[in-house]
Order: C-alpha cells, then sequence, then structure tokens
C-alpha cells in the first residue's frame, strides 16, 4: 500500500498510508512521534487522526482544498 511522511520535526510527523482493516480500504492520517531528533527508532503513531473510507478521499480531498481557498 502506498505511503506518505511528513516530518514536521525531529519528533513530530504526520502519517498518510492507504490501509486495509477488516477487508475495507482506507486512507489513514494519523499524527506520529518518537523521542527526539536524533533517536533514529522507528516512527509511532499517536490517537490522533482519521481513517477515511477511499470511496470518500477523493470528495475529502477535494473539500479541503476549497478550505484552504476560501472557496466555501
Amino acid at each position: 500500500m502506498s505511503k506518505v511522511t511528513i516530518q514536521k520535526s525531529g519528533s513530530k510527523a504526520i502519517n498518510i498510508e492507504r490501509k486495509e482493516f477488516e477487508g475495507n480500504e482506507y486512507i489513514d492520517i494519523r499524527n506520529m512521534w518518537r523521542k527526539d531528533q536524533a533517536s533514529q527508532e522507528e516512527w509511532k503513531p499517536t490517537r490522533k487522526g482519521i481513517f477515511i473510507p477511499v470511496d470518500d478521499a477523493q470528495e475529502v480531498a477535494e473539500a479541503i482544498l476549497k478550505v484552504l481557498k476560501g472557496d466555501n
């Protein structure tokens, strides 16, 4: 499955990943963390995030762009 990580600092990132759960596909957008910038440990998920069904992902992405542009 596809995955993109947006690193916000040495200890914080946003992970966007296509996942399968109970036979359905979702886009999982989740805050991630690790101890510190010097740490080489794996990113760990937080509870902060959202699971969007793949069927709704395009509509949600377009709505986010409208909000960013102020077209709402």
